[in-house]
């Protein structure tokens, strides 16, 4: 009995930490992450395409084909380094334009000056923080390009000096807006917790979500297989995988068919959703929700350049190393050798004819500098959110994009004292449910008690639909009175970061994802290995579900296309 009641608690202890979506893993101490940083990188494959003698290699065109592609996001960079490998032998030129001044879109990494006085830095990241062992591209690109992976916040804080504190390092708190509903010292688990969660949340449940998140995460698996073909309809795709019913439900409804426990469910489940993407169970389709609660090794990337020095609770310095998960894309980008046109802004593009060729091309033109400028490619692919496909001008005979809602959030960093009133415990986590009405997430990045004055000052991430500090009239200044007693340094960044994903009828799907190929010209002769002139577009995928990782599916389907892989 008590070997049973043991793995019980094991496998909703499990659930619950990857819960903790942001900033959280399940390393325990440095040397482990060591160990995990070096079978990683140890392991290390250059192909993250097939190998040069595979089917999927095209046959060579008749003359080099030059490819535009715009945004260097998660989806642009990686489309540029698979379209690479997959015309290894100076088949294709790219060109990659990018508004801004880096890679990485809205994968955004930065450094935060806590105290230029004592030489204090914090790596921080504005999107997305985290991935899992799951997400095999952006694993193996890590590999490949030799970034470190690990978890420095959480190593960091597993090393402080607990009495400085004054409090457990990592208590989990769930908050509906106005008062703490439970929490839990994850560090430093009882068995009298064990036995809280279990009688609250059933002995059962977190097992029985893991097994549906984990079978939905599964179906995902056969578009990693070298021999998967190109798909120019993501309907058509879904069906292939068999989501059909995780996307045509809501996540709340989806729970209920499933008989997951109700508190599990507006609690535990609910709260990971709106961490993730922002939006309650009955607002999105059951995969986002799944997507949130598969169990697996979470990552994000460090290094490779020492920023700072770090002072931990035994007075030793210790280097911490930064770059973020932009690296990834910087480097998909610096391995593809293309082109790269920094601080460009595409305009618009039109459909031209090559008559040396007799074969359509699309002319792309761009402004930078004030300077405008148009080039002819014979491949222009969108790897940009649809609101921005949307306002550029496209040739008379591309598909129509849908209009598509994407969520607004506020980021924002905060180094000052969590509200003792509001949260006496000072959480290292703050979960919330749909009773929060404003505030989705607060995670402890890094605590400065003992270094900096004032006991319980950290650095902390929020997430919320309103400013915490409100400068235009939204509300959202009581929101920050309520979570923080104390303020010293605020750093803020407002995001259109991903669409609704809501659940899409049967009937609509025609109208719920955006087309792959806008625009295309049909070979005479199709065959493997013809290369397609086209338009692309890569972000319609985030419809069906948006991550880093799902960007660089998007990327590789779009590569398939322009091989006429059937």
């Amino acid at each position: 009995m008590a070997a049973r009641t043991t793995k019980i608690m094991r496998n909703l202890i499990a659930l619950i930490v990857v819960g903790l979506l942001i900033d959280l893993t399940h390393a325990t101490l440095t040397d482990q992450l060591a160990e995990q940083q070096n079978v990683l990188r140890g392991a290390a494959s250059p192909w993250l395409w097939p190998h040069p003698n595979s089917i999927l290699q095209s046959t060579t065109p008749k003359k080099q084909k030059r490819i535009a592609v715009i945004g260097a996001g998660p989806g642009g960079s990686s489309f540029a380094y698979y379209a690479a490998q997959a015309f290894p032998n100076n088949e294709v030129s790219i060109d990659v334009y990018e508004a801004s001044e880096r890679a990485g879109g809205r994968c955004h990494s930065a450094t935060l000056e806590i105290s230029a006085a004592l030489g204090l830095y914090h790596p921080v990241e504005w999107g997305a923080s985290i991935f899992i062992d799951k997400n095999r591209n952006l694993v193996t690109a890590a590999r490949a390009f030799n970034l470190s992976l690990g978890t420095p916040a959480l190593a960091a804080a597993k090393q402080q000096d607990t009495k400085a504190l004054k409090s457990p390092p990592f208590v989990t708190s769930l908050w509906d807006g106005s008062k703490i509903l439970f929490e839990l010292d994850l560090a430093h688990l009882t068995w009298r917790d064990k036995l809280r969660a279990a009688l609250r949340y059933g002995a059962w449940t977190p097992g029985q979500v893991t097994r549906l998140a984990r079978t939905a995460a599964d179906r995902l698996d056969p578009v990693y297989d070298h021999k998967h073909p190109g798909y120019d309809k993501w309907a058509d795709l879904v069906r292939d995988l068999g989501l059909e019913a995780e996307v045509q439900v809501s996540a709340a409804e989806y729970c209920r068919k499933h008989d997951v426990r109700a508190a599990y469910t507006d609690e535990v489940v609910e709260a990971v959703t709106r961490i993730n993407y922002g939006r309650n169970l009955d607002e999105v389709h059951a995969l986002a929700a799944l997507v949130g609660m598969t169990n697996g090794e979470t990552y994000s990337v460090v290094g490779p350049s020492v920023l700072f020095f770090d002072l931990l609770g035994d007075n030793d310095l210790i280097p911490i190393t930064a770059g973020g998960n932009q690296q990834i894309f910087g480097s998909f980008l610096a391995a593809s050798k293309a082109t790269v046109h920094w601080n460009t802004t595409v305009t618009g593009i039109a459909r031209v004819t090559d008559n040396d060729a007799d074969e359509i091309q699309y002319q792309l033109e761009t402004t930078k500098d004030n300077a405008i400028k148009a080039e002819p490619y014979d491949a222009v692919v969108l790897a940009v959110p649809i609101p921005a496909a949307r306002r550029l001008s496209l040739p008379p005979t591309s598909a129509s994009l849908p209009r598509v809602a994407y969520h607004r959030i506020h980021v924002t960093h905060v180094l000052g004292v969590l509200n003792r009133t509001t949260f006496p415990s000072r959480p290292a986590m703050v979960m919330t449910t749909r009773a929060s009405a404003h505030l989705q997430s607060v995670s402890r990045v890094r605590d400065y008690a003992g270094i900096l004055d004032g006991p319980g000052i950290a650095l902390y991430k929020a997430f919320s639909t309103v400013p915490l500090l409100d400068h235009d009239g939204e509300g959202g200044d009581q929101l920050g009175q309520v979570v923080f007693e104390r303020i010293d340094r605020i750093w803020n960044r407002t995001w259109w970061s991903y669409p609704i994903m809501a659940p899409v009828s049967p009937s609509g799907e025609k109208d719920a994802y955006a087309p792959v190929v806008l625009d295309q010209q049909q070979p005479q002769q199709d065959r493997l290995g013809d290369f397609k002139n086209g338009i692309y577009l890569l972000n319609g995928f985030e419809t069906f579900l948006s991550t880093m990782e799902t960007a660089t599916i998007a990327a590789k389907n779009v590569v398939r296309l322009l091989q006429q892989q059937q």
